[in-house]
Protein backbone atom coordinates (compact mmCIF):
# COMPACT_ATOMS: atom_id res chain seq x y z
CA UNK A 1 0.00 0.00 0.00
CA UNK A 2 1.48 3.38 -1.05
CA UNK A 3 1.37 6.12 1.34
CA UNK A 4 2.53 9.71 0.30
CA UNK A 5 3.26 12.26 2.10
CA UNK A 6 2.86 15.98 0.36
CA UNK A 7 4.37 19.08 2.43
CA UNK A 8 2.43 22.43 1.01
CA UNK A 9 3.33 25.95 1.99
CA UNK A 10 0.62 28.20 2.22
CA UNK A 11 -1.75 25.72 2.84
CA UNK A 12 -3.88 25.29 0.13
CA UNK A 13 -7.61 27.00 0.60
CA UNK A 14 -9.21 25.35 -2.74
CA UNK A 15 -11.30 22.38 -2.40
CA UNK A 16 -11.12 21.30 -5.93
CA UNK A 17 -7.25 22.17 -6.03
CA UNK A 18 -7.07 19.70 -2.95
CA UNK A 19 -9.09 17.19 -4.75
CA UNK A 20 -7.13 17.89 -7.97
CA UNK A 21 -3.76 17.09 -6.33
CA UNK A 22 -5.28 13.60 -4.69
CA UNK A 23 -6.56 12.81 -8.53
CA UNK A 24 -3.53 13.27 -9.88
CA UNK A 25 -0.72 12.16 -7.63
CA UNK A 26 -3.34 8.71 -7.28
CA UNK A 27 -3.04 8.51 -10.81
CA UNK A 28 0.44 8.86 -10.85
CA UNK A 29 1.12 6.34 -8.05
CA UNK A 30 -0.86 3.74 -10.04
CA UNK A 31 0.37 3.76 -13.46
CA UNK A 32 4.09 4.12 -11.69
CA UNK A 33 3.83 1.48 -9.48
CA UNK A 34 0.87 -0.98 -10.65
CA UNK A 35 -1.51 -0.17 -7.71
CA UNK A 36 -4.85 0.16 -7.95
CA UNK A 37 -6.04 3.76 -6.80
CA UNK A 38 -7.53 2.17 -3.39
CA UNK A 39 -4.48 1.67 -2.50
CA UNK A 40 -3.33 4.94 -2.40
CA UNK A 41 -2.94 6.58 0.96
CA UNK A 42 -2.26 9.94 0.72
CA UNK A 43 -1.24 13.00 3.81
CA UNK A 44 -1.26 16.42 2.96
CA UNK A 45 0.33 18.67 5.27
CA UNK A 46 -0.22 21.82 5.38
CA UNK A 47 2.59 24.44 6.75
CA UNK A 48 2.37 27.72 7.83
CA UNK A 49 5.11 30.02 6.28
CA UNK A 50 5.82 30.92 9.83
CA UNK A 51 6.23 26.85 10.86
CA UNK A 52 9.25 26.00 8.57
CA UNK A 53 12.44 27.59 8.36
CA UNK A 54 15.46 27.06 5.60
CA UNK A 55 18.74 28.05 6.89
CA UNK A 56 17.49 28.92 10.50
CA UNK A 57 15.51 31.58 8.73
CA UNK A 58 11.37 30.83 8.36
CA UNK A 59 10.22 30.81 5.34
CA UNK A 60 7.77 34.13 6.15
CA UNK A 61 10.60 35.90 7.11
CA UNK A 62 12.69 34.58 3.39
CA UNK A 63 9.77 36.02 1.81
CA UNK A 64 9.30 39.09 3.37
CA UNK A 65 13.35 39.77 2.53
CA UNK A 66 12.17 38.51 -1.55
CA UNK A 67 9.82 41.35 -1.51
CA UNK A 68 11.21 44.04 -0.09
CA UNK A 69 14.40 43.25 -3.06
CA UNK A 70 13.62 45.66 -6.17
CA UNK A 71 12.90 43.40 -9.46
CA UNK A 72 15.70 43.15 -12.08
Amino acid sequence: MPIVHIYVTPPIDDASQKEELFRSVTEAISKSLGKSPEQTRILLHELAESGWSVGGETVEARLRTQRSKPAR
